[in-house]
């Protein structure tokens, strides 16, 4: 069963937050596949994901959204939208995106 993550509409000024931070060793695999998002009418999200790799790490990331609430005419209604993906290497320091 599709599970949905909701972000719901925002007081002026205000929006929901998810701040995410992966650390990856050598040799390891991390598979992030988080439930779907969709944002609501006048919702506002600002999304933060920074994944910290080690030489020889892996990682695999899905970041998918619904357009919202379609059925009721909310077709990418959202007032905000922020998404700050970033890696680096854990040995080196060199940060790139």
């Amino acid at each position: 069963m599709l599970e949905v993550h909701a972000v719901y509409q925002s007081k002026p000024g205000e929006w929901s937050v998810q701040r995410c931070t992966y650390n990856v060793q050598d040799g390891a695999l991390l598979c992030v596949l988080p439930d779907i998002t969709t944002c609501f009418a006048d919702a506002s999200f600002e999304q933060t994901q920074v994944a910290h790799l080690s030489v020889g790490a892996n990682i695999v990331l899905l970041d998918w959204y619904l357009a919202g609430r379609v059925e009721n005419g909310e077709r990418w209604a959202l007032a905000r939208y922020v998404r700050m993906p970033k890696h680096s290497s854990l040995n080196s320091g060199n940060h790139k995106f």
